[in-house]
């Protein structure tokens, strides 16, 4: 074959891909594989031919500017739109706050954007714009309002929402945040998820009378959100339709499953505003060092992070977080989580023989920020040996974090309680020595979980010689309040679990089976049981079955939700939930949450979020963390 005939062949084989340039050139909207495939200056990204942009002002009838591999392309308004049913085109991710196809922070973030939340948003999307289909409402949910209206329905990033700030009211409660998928979480008595837009504003009541809603945007108490706009927004048709919340929440979503690391030894996770976090505890080499330098340490301790959006499940992976430190061997152990109610997280990190810190984080005010989060003070809390389950708690009285912790004393086990300020600093009233029925405050190994009751604090813990299981009660200057309350005479327990309530303190513990028994505290503060007052048999009530659970954590959803209890139970099999009423008389459940074969190392953690629990299992085998959170699904 002489050469002219070779050069035709190549010619006609390639024709049916548009190559040798001969062929027809693509327009706007084409589908592409390269970007000789497309008329100039088109460029060929996302399998289409587009018009290449520097912000989105340069893209037509509302698109938005994307950067893929380093090229800036617009996405037309219909495209950039994304939900549950209509993902992204890949690598773009569908952003919960407004259901908009973004790129990742990792890929770069142009000059007119922002990192938020893991993803490039832009400058003037997040100082408000414009309503997508209608625009926000001007209400906030008054206090004492059982209405929670206002709050940018139909809106795409709210427009302007309404007067909620997210402030701390003293005499109110606490404000939730006012951002959207951030805010419904589940409104208990105004409004549920997802009412129209993306963004809404908060109500005003707080958690004292529980109207004016945690949420606010759009809706009767206890009543599905409205749909697509509202009275107020506008006609609007882009917003989504809310989904009434069981009040309490029972109902829980998919289980989002954490990235697998060899290095990662411990986890757990944490339900926000409008993510779901699982922190994991990293041993090994320097994740962040682009060589070994032979000057450094062989392993150093990390702790890394890793954001799910808590609608669609979506991630982009475990990052490393901060250092917690240099070693060549010993195991890093995350033991607890909590969150405040405006945001704030503090979480206990332990290593054996360098005792236990307390890390408090933030939402990041920067692009610096990973996981949408950034750490402000890490505190030393304690450097003797620890024993297992620590515990932390907010404290609405105290407006407090409160944790408690086994560690070892002089000649035996003793529980400390500290409280601190979302800021890391010492709110004041810490216990070193809680004291128990013994004259030496020894306590048995393993729990000493803490529970919140107004001032009063409840502190869970088996016994030292018997391993009943017990409770101390604190006034909020530490000091104690009556004697030792014996939760189960003559029955031994493994593990012993305490959330407050309005009505008392609700203990959980192993005996034949899961057991529950509420010590009542009345309306002055006064604990009958463990002053020697005439108090009767203490109420409570076992599960149904004599199924053993290995531990158990309970937490109050006190702020934004009913006021009651929930319960995560590990059992060999799986992760179980439970919801028991403020007065400890009724429950529900324990349901499966998580299909799981146990194994020695695994642990669980529960925290919650504006009435919105989060269960989350650690698996030693696979060296990850699982997690799933109650509430409403758009």
């Amino acid at each position: 074959m002489n050469r002219f005939s070779f050069l035709i062949g190549i010619c006609l084989v390639t024709i049916a891909v548009a190559s040798c340039d001969s062929g027809k050139k693509l327009e706007l909207g084409g589908s592409c594989t390269l970007n000789s495939d497309c008329t100039s200056p088109l460029v060929c990204k996302l399998g289409s031919c587009r018009k290449a942009c520097v912000t989105s002002v340069d893209c037509e009838n509302g698109g938005h500017c994307v950067t893929v591999d380093g090229v800036s392309v617009c996405q037309t308004s219909s495209e950039s739109v994304c939900s549950t049913t209509k993902p992204c085109t890949s690598p773009l991710v569908c952003s919960s706050t407004d259901s908009i196809c973004r790129t990742r922070c990792s890929s770069g973030c142009r000059t007119d954007q922002t990192c938020d939340g893991l993803l490039c948003v832009d400058n003037a999307d997040l100082a408000g714009g414009s309503g997508k289909d209608g625009s926000a409402g001007t209400g906030d949910g008054a206090a004492g309002s059982d209405v929670g209206s206002g709050g940018a329905t139909g809106g795409h990033d709210a427009g302007s929402a309404g007067a909620g700030d997210g402030a701390v009211d003293a005499n109110r409660g606490v404000d939730v945040p006012a951002t959207g998928v951030d805010a419904p979480v589940s409104g208990v008595d105004g409004a549920a998820t997802g009412s129209g837009g993306s963004t809404g504003a908060t109500g005003d009541g707080g958690p004292t009378d529980r109207t004016g809603g945690v949420t606010g945007s759009g809706g009767t108490a206890g009543t599905a959100g409205s749909p697509a706009g509202g009275a107020l927004g506008g006609a609007g048709s882009g917003g989504q339709t809310g989904n009434s919340c069981p009040s309490p929440q029972t109902q829980f979503g998919f289980v989002v499953q954490g990235d697998s690391n060899t290095h990662f030894q411990s986890g757990l996770g944490v339900r926000t505003a409008d993510k779901l976090l699982i922190f994991d505890g990293y041993l090994g080499p320097d994740p962040t060092a682009a060589t070994a330098d032979a000057a450094s340490p062989a392993q150093v301790y990390y702790v890394y992070v890793q954001a799910f959006d808590p609608v669609t499940g979506n991630s982009n992976g475990a990052e490393p977080f901060f250092k917690a430190g240099d070693s060549d061997a010993q195991p890093i152990t995350l033991e607890t989580a909590a969150i405040a109610p405006t945001g704030e997280i503090i979480l206990l990190y332990a290593v054996p023989g360098l005792g236990m810190n307390a890390a408090f984080l933030s939402k990041s005010t920067t692009d610096a920020g990973v996981g949408g989060l950034q750490v402000g003070r890490i505190v030393q809390v304690e450097v003797a040996n620890l024993g297992s389950t620590p515990d932390c708690v907010w404290s609405v009285a105290s407006k407090a974090f409160v944790c408690s912790w086994l560690y070892a004393s002089a000649g035996g086990w003793a529980v400390k309680v500290r409280k601190f300020l979302p800021d890391g600093r010492s709110a004041g009233g810490d216990t070193d020595e809680v004291p128990t029925d013994r004259t030496d405050s020894y306590a048995g190994n393993y729990y000493g979980e803490v529970g919140v009751c107004g001032n009063l604090l409840g502190v869970g813990y088996r016994g030292y010689s018997d391993s009943e299981p017990k409770l101390t009660v604190l006034d909020k200057l530490g000091n104690q309040v009556g004697s030792t309350v014996v939760l189960a005479p003559s029955g031994t327990s493994s593990w012993v679990t305490v959330a407050g309530t309005s009505a008392g303190f609700v203990t959980f513990y192993d005996h034949t089976g899961v057991a529950e028994t509420l010590v009542p505290v009345d309306s002055s503060g006064n604990v009958a049981a463990a002053t020697g007052a005439d108090a009767g048999a203490l109420p409570g009530f076992h599960f149904t079955g004599t199924k053993v659970a290995n531990s158990g954590r309970a937490i109050n959803d006190d702020v934004g939700g009913v006021g009651g209890v929930g319960l995560a139970l590990l059992y060999d099999d799986s992760v179980a939930f439970a919801y028991v009423s403020a007065d400890g008389s009724t429950h529900v459940g324990p349901g499966t949450v998580i299909s799981h074969s146990r194994a020695a190392a695994d642990y669980i953690n529960i925290t919650n979020f504006a009435g919105s629990f989060g269960v989350s299992l650690y698996s030693a085998l696979a060296h990850s963390t699982q997690m799933a959170a109650t509430g409403c699904t758009p």
